[in-house]
């Protein structure tokens, strides 16, 4: 994600309308296995400087500040209470424009412009880089009655200079012992590869993943959206059958659980249908290298 030359204010922005601090870099922090650096069209990325091999945590990271995720005044005094250098770290994160756009009507038109542009941004970077908390973690953190459509969401900022592919070569898992997000990498991975992690529905076509990723600002060309690859086609049609599989799959195990009795499709419905359309699922997830969640779930 590109940098965000943006200003931090007096009092750790407590007032914003004031801001007189100049823009500082923040380090960005490196292990024995990867470190942090600019990538060609897609700002910060995360490179391995040693082969790494498949099962290898990469990373275990509390999150520095968590919030609801679609109430940007929550977020704004999430941020606030980071101390200055975290504070420095968020605002060098990408925010997609869109993102500020959506929010910006969301802020009340009494605040001050200044300070509502800044919240708006602040909200913005959350909203393109946060990821959401199980809700196993939302009765903790909300006591105020019935809130089920509120979500909860974190930002760590290591974890999430791992850069989007629709073939991902590291996965995340929240843990909530430590309450922490842990990254392992899901293949053999060699020195000089950046390590990518996947932010939209993998067993997706194209055309359908690229407009979910629009909401983070940018349009994803690796190997399974990039035309030019003569593999393109086939990435293509193995992905279309995964998603139809698992459909029929998912709705074949609802329909169990609830005790709904109803036509299925021919490929479940057949003698062994669900153990070997599962098979076939499997199969086509190793081809596709998606060895993480999506292969865990079959």
């Amino acid at each position: 994600m590109s940098a965000v030359k943006t200003q931090v204010c007096n009092g750790g922005m407590a007032n914003p309308s004031n801001c007189i601090m100049p823009y500082l870099k923040a380090t960005v922090p490196t292990t024995a296995l990867y470190e942090i650096r600019p990538i060609p069209g897609k700002g910060l990325g995360v490179i391995a400087i040693v082969d790494i091999e498949a099962g290898t945590r990469l990373l275990h990271e509390t999150p520095v500040m968590t919030a609801l995720k679609d109430d940007p005044f929550e977020i704004y005094q999430a941020f606030i209470a980071m101390n200055h250098l975290n504070q420095h770290r968020y605002l060098e994160l990408h925010a997609a424009p869109n993102q500020v756009t959506a929010i910006l009507p969301v802020i009340d038109d009494d605040v001050p412009s200044t300070l509502r542009y800044q919240i708006a941004k602040i909200a913005a970077i959350f909203a393109t880089n946060c990821f959401n908390i199980p809700e196993s973690e939302i009765s903790s953190k909300r006591q105020n009655g019935n809130e089920d459509d509120e979500i909860i969401a974190g930002i760590c900022l290591t974890a999430v200079r791992f850069n989007h592919s629709c073939t991902p070569n590291v996965a995340q898992t929240w843990t909530n012992d430590n309450k922490s997000i842990i990254m392992h990498a899901l293949t053999f991975i060699k020195a000089g590869t950046e390590l990518c992690d996947s932010y939209c529905e993998l067993l997706a076509p194209r055309s359908e993943r690229q407009e979910e990723l629009r909401a983070y600002g940018f349009e994803c060309s690796c190997v399974a959206c990039d035309f030019r690859n003569i593999t393109f086609p086939y990435i293509e049609n193995r992905r279309k059958e995964l998603q139809r599989l698992t459909r029929d799959l998912t709705f074949w195990k609802i329909s169990r659980e609830v005790g709904l009795f109803g036509p299925l499709s021919a490929s479940i419905s057949r003698k062994d249908g669900v153990r070997k359309t599962t098979e076939t699922v499997i199969q086509l997830l190793q081809k596709e290298n998606l060895q993480g969640h999506d292969l865990k779930n079959w």
